[in-house]
């Protein structure tokens, strides 16, 4: 997976408690993170939508449209 972002939050997640284990390379506006699928699928949205957009994915796709059908489900559950 391959995000960029501001230098901070870019810092913050390579010290993620579960996120740092799988920093592969880091530049001073990009990480590249080595996921086992699962995790793409399950826990890694979850983390990354704190970081608002102080971050954007921009690989893998299915990572971006997970990102987007997370948030459309918090939005249609705090809508009730």
């Amino acid at each position: 997976m391959v995000i960029k972002g501001r230098s901070e939050a870019l810092d913050d997640l390579g010290l993620h408690w579960f996120m740092g284990h799988y920093l592969k390379e880091r530049t001073s506006n990009q990480a590249i993170f080595l996921f086992d699928e699962k995790s793409i699928d399950t826990y890694v949205p979850y983390f990354l939508l704190s970081y608002g957009k102080s971050i954007q994915v921009i690989e893998p796709q299915r990572v971006k449209d997970r990102l987007v059908a997370v948030v459309s489900e918090l939005m249609e559950y705090y809508q009730l």
